[in-house]
């Protein structure tokens, strides 16, 4: 099946940033004051500053871009000091300790004057409204496509909270496709605008109707154009 007319709805979006460690020295943080805390392992836990996101071993080595030798020992020690944890499903999220130690590092390097902390990331993205011929449940989302790969795009994170479901997928051209299911379980997918491909969204919706076994289209009634801003 292939997508039907694309109705685009254009909208700013801000997306709060971890802050730019820019050339640090690697043992900034190595002392008794940070119990000898790295780099990489500051860089790791910046990545997992948002509560509600959780990382892939995959998704934190696109995000951080560090080495994968890096990335498993940052993982070990950090986990050792209870400020992250692995869960059942494989990905990694900041525990209540590591919410509180993020937090005092970020405070100390803009004290010091060593990072730049922009607050938003401000760019345009468009937002389609999909239709599915049945309700799909966030369980029953997560359930079915967390995790797994489609084509180029590499599963990169989740984020969940008491209004929706958000799966993020990557290239290896950062293209980035994130679906979206709500409390009302509404189904939504966000592109970057200067990056829009057609065939790439059009392949995006046939694998979501395979994989969800139901279909999915994008009908050419679902969206008016608007503009929001979200903040």
């Amino acid at each position: 099946m292939n997508a039907m007319n694309l109705h685009r709805d254009y909208f700013e979006k801000f997306e709060y940033s971890e802050p730019n460690l820019g050339n640090l020295p690697y043992d900034l943080f190595y002392s008794n004051e940070y119990n000898y805390i790295t780099l990489p392992e500051v860089q790791v836990l910046f990545a997992l500053t948002d509560s509600s996101t959780s990382y892939t071993f995959s998704g934190l080595r696109k995000r951080t871009q560090l080495h994968q030798y890096k990335i498993s020992k940052s993982l070990k020690r950090l986990q050792e000091r209870d400020l992250i944890d692995k869960e059942q499903d494989g990905t990694y999220s900041l525990t209540a300790k590591g919410e509180e130690f993020s937090r005092k590092l970020i405070k100390e390097l803009l004290k010091r004057k060593d990072i730049s902390y922009p607050k938003y990331n401000n760019f345009q993205i468009q937002r389609v409204k999909l239709f599915a011929k049945r309700n799909l449940d966030q369980k029953y989302i997560k359930k079915k496509l967390y995790g797994r790969w489609f084509g180029d795009f590499r599963f990169l994170y989740a984020k969940e909270d008491e209004k929706s479901l958000k799966l993020c997928w990557e290239d290896t051209e950062n293209w980035q496709i994130i679906l979206e299911n709500t409390i009302y379980n509404q189904l939504y997918i966000q592109f970057n605008l200067r990056d829009y491909e057609k065939t790439k969204i059009d392949n995006f919706t046939n694998w979501l109707s395979k994989e969800l076994l139901t279909e999915v289209d994008i009908p050419s009634y679902s969206l008016n154009q608007k503009s929001e801003v979200y903040n």
